[in-house]
């Protein structure tokens, strides 16, 4: 999964976020485009267009890559 900026949109000054446990989020202004999760978890989806959620259990971190849109 990966988020598409529509014809309008353009993605700029990307970033991540992590957290600790299953979700992490990208602050207002910013959509997800991306996601990593760890104890080797290959399994994520996108809830929204700002929130990463690791689908395997456990997951000790999760990590949402992140672009502002301009």
């Amino acid at each position: 999964l990966r988020a598409q900026a529509s014809a309008t949109e353009k993605m700029s000054s990307c970033f991540s976020v992590k957290n600790s446990g299953k979700l992490s989020s990208c602050p207002a202004g910013s959509v997800v485009t991306g996601s990593a999760c760890g104890y080797t978890c290959g399994s994520w989806d996108i809830w929204g267009k700002t929130m990463c959620h690791g689908q395997c259990s456990p997951v000790d971190w999760t990590t949402a890559c992140c672009c502002h849109l301009t």
